[in-house]
């Protein structure tokens, strides 16, 4: 309800409304296979292999970028052990049925997670819930009629009170701050911090129940706190940021531009990140560090927050080529201005330093900048920024959000996955325009008409 009453509920994209009902079907799975794994596993082994989560995300990580971060390993690996710790030993026989689904429901909700990690920027946290725990509901529903299986009495208020407090709270703030998180942090660094799970219970149990805290959960506990502590150093240099002491008694940002030199392309596997230097990065520091990354392009936001990028694949570059040669030929044939590529950069009034796919410069905003610099310091008359496979939707919206706060004219987003061009004139916002054949792109480009279809039909 309050997702329809905040607008949540609009349908952005199809292929992502497809993922979300694929990801609710996930969190059903989860839910259906784990509870199902009690009745036939001991809860110590059930909770143990559903805490596998991490294993999975990260296994799906390695596969993408063909390489093992060790911080990921080791907290991961660390974190596992102390669970056993602290769930103990088996208090009964084990089935291979109720391993198998206790599995079940742990690949379930790392598939869940991924799902959601990758989901339009368009679909904030609210958006996202809605559908999927309604679609969860649903499935659950209908598994539970097929199966026969009875609801507790309605008399029964502790069965009942159980329920409403597993949904309000371990659903409605736990799940929902999961969701929250793997938009902003790595699902492998989600499922680690769940393994506080089986810590936080016990020590609930202490303070409700009575229960005495043996020194083996302590131990369990100790060790899934180092393992986290972990995977917070391994995320922290994932996100390149620290803090460190000026000797003063203040703290500052550390200078973390010797590991930004550092990075190698398979690195950027899962994507482009944002990360703060710690300090502003001016612009020949920031053309120094494209020269030495080579293919891997560094653009600055007006926050000082890099954005770093990994070299588009073929086909991505051969819509760019189109997208620009159509450009490129108009300006040409008309001697309109000046044009350049994803190679060129622009530093905009804000400070921000970013390179569109295409930027289109006329002759008067060309005379009106400072021109002579590595990044012309000037406001283009057009530019264009087309998705690729490694694109965040997020990001890209951030840099047209830029575009147009500028005073950039005209600003083309063009998404060649799902055929949908994105415009923004006169300081407006973005505008969906859905599946165009041709952008008129008239009056800032006086008789250019871009052919849609032939950049999204330029690939190998």
């Amino acid at each position: 309800m309050l997702a329809a009453f905040r607008g949540r509920l609009r349908a952005h994209d199809a292929r992502t409304e497809r993922r979300l009902v694929l990801a609710g079907l996930a969190l059903a799975l989860h839910f259906a296979a784990w509870i199902a794994s009690l009745r036939y596993a001991s809860v110590a082994i059930s909770t143990l292999l559903v805490c596998t989560t991490p294993v999975w995300t990260e296994a799906y990580a390695v596969a993408r970028r063909r390489r093992l971060d060790p911080y990921a390993a080791i907290s991961v690996t660390g974190a596992l052990a102390g669970v056993a710790i602290v769930v103990g030993l088996p208090d009964r026989a084990n089935t291979p049925l109720g391993i198998a689904l206790a599995l079940c429901g742990a690949l379930a909700i790392s598939t869940y997670l991924l799902i959601v990690r990758g989901t339009d920027a368009r679909y904030d946290t609210l958006a996202v819930t809605a559908r999927t725990y309604a679609y969860a509901a649903v499935a659950l529903g209908i598994a539970v009629a097929a199966t026969h299986d009875p609801f507790p009495p309605l008399a029964d208020a502790r069965a009942w009170g159980g329920i409403l407090a597993m949904a309000l709270i371990s659903q409605l703030f736990g799940h929902t701050a999961m969701n929250s998180a793997v938009r902003v942090v790595s699902p492998t660094f989600v499922g680690t911090m769940t393994l506080l799970e089986p810590v936080i219970a016990a020590l609930l149990a202490a303070a409700i129940f009575g229960e005495r805290l043996g020194a083996t959960t302590a131990l369990g506990a100790a060790i899934i706190l180092g393992a986290i502590a972990v995977a917070l150093r391994g995320e922290g240099l994932t996100e390149r940021t620290e803090r460190v002491n000026d000797g003063r008694g203040e703290e500052q940002r550390m200078d973390t531009l010797p590991r930004l030199e550092q990075l190698r392309v398979d690195d950027l596997a899962d994507g482009p990140i944002e990360t703060d230097p710690g300090r502003f990065v001016d612009d020949d520091e920031l053309l120094a560090l494209n020269e030495r990354l080579g293919p891997i392009g560094v653009e600055r936001f007006a926050d000082g927050t890099l954005l770093v990028s990994p070299p588009a694949g073929f086909e991505s570059a051969s819509r760019n080529a189109e997208l620009t040669f159509q450009v490129r030929g108009w300006c040409k044939a008309t001697r309109a201005g000046h044009v350049g590529d994803s190679s060129g950069g622009v530093h905009f009034p804000d400070t921000a330093m970013l390179a569109p796919d295409t930027t289109f410069v006329s002759h008067a905003s060309w005379a009106a900048g400072v021109t002579d610099r590595a990044f012309p310091q000037l406001v283009p008359d057009a530019v264009f920024e087309l998705l690729s496979k490694t694109d965040r939707p997020r990001i890209v919206m951030k840099k047209a959000e830029t575009y147009v706060r500028c005073g950039v004219k005209l600003v083309v987003l063009i998404d060649p996955y799902r055929r949908r061009v994105h415009v923004a004139r006169g300081g407006a916002g973005l505008r969906d325009l859905g599946e165009v054949a041709s952008l008129d792109c008239s009056p800032e480009m006086p008789g250019f008409v871009l052919n849609v279809d032939d950049v999204i039909r330029a690939r190998p």
